[in-house]
């Protein structure tokens, strides 16, 4: 196993992250990577810790998660749903379900997007102000029935209390407007898992729908999976961020490539491993 560029990215934005180089080190191997490719590639931040101890450490589940049913959230209703497509491979749970909102539904979205749109942002800053170029609306926020009954009809169809999720968010791109390659997950035993999943738990399924056909380019492409997939109006994609032993998956790397003509109008909702007191459900 090599170090590529996204490997080599991964590895830069966690080290930047505060996360631990003991677990950094632990994901690499469990990945096939040599120790000494990693003590090359990682240089002075590489642990000075022995190999035994190495081995040992957390596998990619952060201590505040260890209790939690990952083969029950496996196995959710979107699994089992007929009119739900399964991308074939044995690397993620990643499915596609076609006019999972009608016409009418993503334009009354659009609408209140357009409303409140505030710069995207990114949990912690690697350095490049190109990084994540679109705008996004916190949809839950907004006064709206529609969003409530939109977000149980996500949660209802994913198979999780809207209780264990974040409020929706809504993402614009105009042309040139991207999301570089990215996981949704929270990097465990790190400072940005602690920021943002002290209180919620680390994210477990991500729920996205576009809301528009994009005339060219803003493809979502999954690098490792091989998988890339164009704006559709209505068609959600669905993916689990997690093994179903609960250690965070890599593989779903994404990347929201950039609008070459037109413009891209997304949602996104984003599940947790503890309930959202803020939401009911």
């Amino acid at each position: 196993m090599e170090f590529d560029h996204a490997w080599r990215q991964w590895l830069t934005e966690n080290l930047i992250r505060g996360c631990q180089p003991e677990q950094l080190v632990q994901t690499l191997l469990q990945h096939g990577f040599s120790l000494a490719s990693i003590k090359a590639e990682m240089k002075g931040n590489f642990p000075n810790m022995p190999f035994a101890v190495l081995n040992h450490s957390n596998k990619g589940i952060d201590k505040a998660d260890q209790n939690v049913d990952f083969q029950q959230l496996a196995n959710v209703a979107i699994t089992q749903n007929a009119n739900a497509q399964q991308l074939q491979t044995q690397n993620a749970q990643l499915y596609i379900l076609p006019d999972f909102m009608s016409a009418e539904e993503c334009q009354q979205t659009i609408d209140l997007m357009n409303k409140k749109l505030r710069p995207s942002e990114v949990t912690v800053f690697n350095g490049d102000n190109a990084f994540r170029t679109s705008t996004t609306c916190d949809l839950g926020f907004q006064d709206s029935e529609f969003i409530v009954e939109l977000d149980n009809k996500i949660a209802d169809t994913l198979g999780i209390p809207v209780s264990y999720s974040e409020i929706i968010q809504g993402q614009k791109y105009q042309i040139g407007q991207e999301f570089k390659a990215h996981t949704d997950y929270f990097e465990p035993n790190s400072d940005e898992y602690n920021k943002f999943a002290s209180e919620l738990g680390q994210r477990t399924w991500t729920f996205m729908v576009y809301l528009n056909d994009t005339e060219q380019g803003g493809q979502t492409h999954f690098t490792r999976l091989g998988a890339e997939f164009s704006p559709k109006r209505g068609t959600a994609v669905i993916w689990n961020n997690l093994k179903a032993n609960g250690e965070v998956n890599f593989q779903t790397i994404h990347h929201a490539k950039p609008v070459e003509q037109g413009e891209k109008y997304v949602i996104t909702k984003w599940f947790r491993t503890k309930q959202n007191p803020h939401l009911s459900g």
